[in-house]
C-alpha cells in the first residue's frame, strides 16, 4: 500500500486488511534518505506494525542526503545497458542499486552522506568498482555530501563477471 504526506508533515495511506506490515518511508522526488519504521535501514532489520483498525503515531523523520548518478560505459566509450549499479560501504548498504539505461546512464536513490565504494556489473564485462579497482579494499572511494549529487563514470572491460561480494577483498578476486 502507499501513502502520501500532508503540507504539515502528517500522512496517510489507503485502507489495509487486518495483519502485520513492514512500513518504509521514502521521499522519490527528492534528496531523503528512504528509511523504513523504528529508523531500520533495510526491511530485514525493520520493526513490523501489526493492524487491526485505524493505526496512528507512526513517526518518521528523514535525514537529507545525497546522490551518486552517472554512466556505465565498455573500455571503447560505448554505453552499457541493463548494467547493476551499487554501492557499499562502513555502513552496510548492500541491496541499494540502480540499473542502466539503454543510454549507459544510472541514478542511485539518495544516500546517507559517508564515502562509498561504488561498482557496476553487467553480463560479457568483468565485475568494477570505481576508477577500474577489481576490489572494494583497493577502490577509490565516493564522498556523498547531503544535498550535493555527484558524477561518476565506470568502465568495465570485457570478460567475466563476478558476484560483488567475491570482489570485496582482493583475497576473493579472480
Amino acid at each position: 500500500a502507499a501513502g502520501s504526506t500532508t503540507l504539515e508533515g502528517g500522512y496517510y495511506s489507503v485502507p489495509v486488511p487486518a495483519g502485520t506490515y513492514a512500513v518504509e518511508f521514502s521521499n522519490t522526488n527528492g534528496l531523503y534518505v528512504s528509511e523504513w519504521f523504528e529508523d531500520a535501514a533495510s526491511i530485514s532489520a525493520a520493526t513490523t506494525v501489526g493492524v487491526t483498525e485505524n493505526v496512528t503515531d507512526l513517526d518518521a523523520s528523514l535525514m537529507l542526503g545525497g546522490r551518486i548518478v552517472g554512466y556505465v560505459l565498455d573500455e571503447a566509450g560505448a554505453p552499457i545497458a541493463w548494467a547493476q549499479v551499487g554501492v557499499a560501504s562502513t555502513q552496510p548498504r548492500l541491496g541499494v542499486t540502480a540499473t542502466t539505461d539503454a543510454e549507459g546512464r544510472f541514478e542511485l536513490p539518495p544516500l546517507t552522506a559517508v564515502d562509498y565504494g561504488v561498482y557496476a556489473v553487467a553480463y560479457g564485462y568483468e565485475t568494477r568498482w570505481w576508477q577500474d579497482s577489481a576490489t572494494l579494499d583497493t577502490a577509490n572511494l565516493v564522498s556523498v555530501a547531503t544535498g550535493v549529487t555527484t558524477t561518476v563514470e565506470l568502465r568495465l572491460p570485457e570478460g567475466e563477471s563476478l558476484p560483488v561480494e567475491s570482489t570485496f577483498t582482493s583475497e576473493f578476486a579472480v
